[in-house]
């Protein structure tokens, strides 16, 4: 899940690209992106081909869950199956109003680990964070 600034926009889709394409495992078999500007350039520069999800668009923030968040709450709960992994391009408040505080801020993107009827954050990589993965060696 991608939280989407401008200022930061061309770092974190060069980085972000090289890290998805590179030896690291982790294949993407879907890209989701809200259907704005930033979103969406953020979706095609990082990861190429993308469909747009009006249930990932930014609305009213909130800590609690609302019925417009239902989809992407589903998303998180589920997952993409076995094997896969989803991302979605959007902005902090659809995060924020779904797994609550604290709110991603620009650039960031969070690590979602399905658990059937709920879900769970297991990681964070900031905007900046993006080169360190680039340069890792898995072993």
């Amino acid at each position: 899940f991608f939280s989407s600034r401008r200022r930061h926009t061309r770092s974190l889709c060069d980085w972000s690209s090289d890290v998805c394409s590179s030896d690291l495992g982790f294949p993407i078999s879907e890209v989701l992106a809200s259907p704005r500007c930033r979103t969406v350039e953020v979706a095609k520069l990082a990861f190429g081909d993308y469909k747009l999800a009006e249930e990932v668009r930014g609305g009213a923030v909130t800590q609690q869950p609302v019925e417009r968040y239902a989809p992407l709450v589903e998303w998180f709960r589920q997952g993409p199956g076995k094997g896969r992994n989803r991302v979605i391009v959007s902005h902090g408040n659809p995060f924020y109003a779904t797994a609550g505080a604290p709110y991603l801020a620009e650039g960031e993107a969070a690590v979602v680990k399905p658990l059937g009827k709920d879900f769970e954050v297991i990681a964070r990589v900031r905007w900046d964070g993006w080169a360190a993965l680039v340069d890792y060696q898995p072993t």
